[in-house]
């Protein structure tokens, strides 16, 4: 089933609460974030620091070896992890943010059909994880999710 809405200041005010004083980082929701390809790193960084800014407590760029010095200066409160999907825990995290940056790589379509096959709770899909759905042919892997995914595609 299919659902669309927008999100406004008085859905917000519903969702976000004042946090107690004493709270774990690890309380306050795990992000992961599979971004960022050689050219693009900067999109992986505006995506782990708009997880911040939104109150995920721990975010994990999954991304490229080679970004990881880059990543680190732009959002030193992530950790960089390995994009290998069989080293990756999914279920730890409560959200996967795809696509930012992501480029075309062949092995994307390979990590975003195991996301979407074996990940069971919210998976935020953006521009280039939209365009490796079409180009890997995983539209029925997508329908067929069990995540609830929200998709942020560009115009």
């Amino acid at each position: 089933m299919y659902r669309t809405c927008l999100i406004d200041l008085k859905y917000v005010n519903t969702v976000i609460k004042e946090r107690p004083r004493d709270i774990h980082k690890g309380d306050c929701g795990r992000v992961l974030v599979i971004a960022g390809s050689v050219g693009m790193a900067g999109a992986a960084v505006l995506c782990a620091r708009g997880a911040l800014r939104a109150g995920a407590g721990l975010v994990r760029i999954s991304a490229p070896a080679e970004l990881y010095p880059i990543l680190q200066v732009g959002v030193p409160e992530a950790t960089c992890v390995s994009r290998d999907v069989s080293v990756l825990d999914y279920d730890a995290h409560d959200v996967i943010a795809i696509g930012p940056g992501l480029g075309d790589d062949e092995k994307n379509g390979e990590i975003i059909h195991e996301v979407l096959k074996k990940y069971k709770k919210t998976i935020v899909l953006d521009a280039d994880g939209i365009n490796t759905i079409v180009r890997a042919d995983l539209g029925q892997a997508l329908m067929d999710t069990e995540a609830t995914v929200i998709m942020t595609p560009h115009p």
